[in-house]
């Protein structure tokens, strides 16, 4: 499995720049740039939010409604793709 360098990372001119003050990424859109910034945490909040749907989808089937749990599963299982793809 690949790691990722840890954030938190910055942006300075055109580069993505480590927590220890090296480049990883050169990046001439703006918008791009501020995306790769936000990626750690963007990961993190996906990791937590698809571990709510789990246990959410579990207590609707145990005693709520059916065709919510089916939605929840269908959004856990596409952030868990989005994780997979993340993280390959």
């Amino acid at each position: 499995m690949m790691t990722h360098t840890p954030g938190p990372w910055t942006i300075e001119g055109d580069h993505i720049i480590n927590p220890d003050g090296k480049p990883i990424a050169y990046v001439e859109d703006a918008e791009i740039a501020r995306l790769i910034r936000a990626a750690p945490d963007l990961l993190r909040a996906l990791k937590n939010a698809e571990n709510a749907l789990t246990v959410l989808a579990e207590m609707e089937e145990e005693g709520g409604n059916p065709i919510y749990a089916a939605e929840i599963k269908a959004d856990s299982k596409a952030a868990r793709a989005a994780i997979a793809k993340a993280t390959a």
